[in-house]
Parts: C-alpha cells; sequence; structure tokens
C-alpha cells in the first residue's frame, strides 16, 4: 500500500489545508483487521527520527486523508500508526459542490436568517418634547409612537 507523508500545522477544522509534502513509501501494510475511518499502518522508515517529521498521511489506495493520532516504535523496526479520517480534506470537492440550507450558526447571528434562538433585546427609548401652543385641549397629553421599518428609525 503506498502512502504520502505530510506536514500539517493549521485548523482542523477548516476544509482548505496547507499541507507540506515530507515522502512518499510504498511498503505500508495494514495491521490486523482495518477499519476504512481509523486505520492502523504498518510502515518501515529509514530512520526512526522521520516518524517526528509527519502528522498527516494520504493513502492512495482509498482515496483519504488521514491524521496521525499517534505512533508506536515496535521491537522488529517498523512503526505503527493509528490514524483518524479527515472528511473535510478527504471529500472536498463534494463538499464545496454541495448546496446546504444553514439553519442556525451558533456564534454570530445573521438577521437573514430567521432564528428562534437568538435572543433579541428590545431597548426603551423615551423623548418627551413639548409642542409649544396647548394643541385641540388644554392640559391634556399626546403621545406620539414610532416603530422602525426594517431596522431604521422613522
Amino acid at each position: 500500500m503506498t502512502i504520502k507523508t505530510y506536514r500539517f500545522l493549521g485548523d482542523t477544522r477548516k476544509i482548505d489545508k496547507t499541507l507540506t509534502s515530507v515522502s512518499t513509501y510504498s511498503n505500508a501494510t495494514i495491521v490486523g483487521d482495518m477499519s476504512i475511518h481509523t486505520p492502523t499502518i504498518s510502515l518501515q522508515l529509514d530512520s526512526f527520527t522521520d516518524v517526528i517529521n509527519f502528522n498527516y498521511i494520504y493513502i492512495t489506495e482509498l482515496r483519504r486523508y488521514y491524521y496521525v493520532v499517534d505512533s508506536t516504535i515496535r521491537e522488529d523496526g517498523f512503526v505503527q500508526l493509528q490514524c483518524n479520517v479527515d472528511v473535510l480534506k478527504s471529500f472536498k470537492t463534494d463538499i464545496l459542490a454541495s448546496t446546504q440550507y444553514v439553519e442556525r450558526q451558533e456564534n454570530k447571528c445573521s438577521y437573514q436568517v430567521p432564528d428562534d434562538g437568538y435572543i433579541i433585546k428590545s431597548n426603551r427609548n423615551m423623548t418627551i418634547k413639548n409642542f409649544g401652543n396647548p394643541i385641540i385641549v388644554p392640559n391634556d397629553n399626546f403621545i406620539l409612537t414610532t416603530f422602525g421599518r426594517r431596522g431604521a428609525i422613522i
């Protein structure tokens, strides 16, 4: 099995990742029964210090990218890699070509998307203005109430 090794230092939540290529190995083998999501791979490296140079791999046969979660140096001279699939990078093309409906955004409010979970504050602003001479009946008060239209104050 062929794997390409990379160094990745960015945010794992981003779909566009900047990878630094380290090396390509064609002598990788599967350890036991393999899960496509969390494979364990055995690899013979030229030097054990090579294992600290990468933390991200691409398995050519599976067409998926993986985070290297743990590296174990075995007695027989092989390195065992425990990996987790990077769904965002592996399916980047499909994700970017898809269309979504955003129901709500947890951190930022968008007034274009209705969101019952977002608490809107209403501040009362009261201003008293005198009209000068009494209108119609002396000693009576008038209340003028205005409302905004789509966020604009009238």
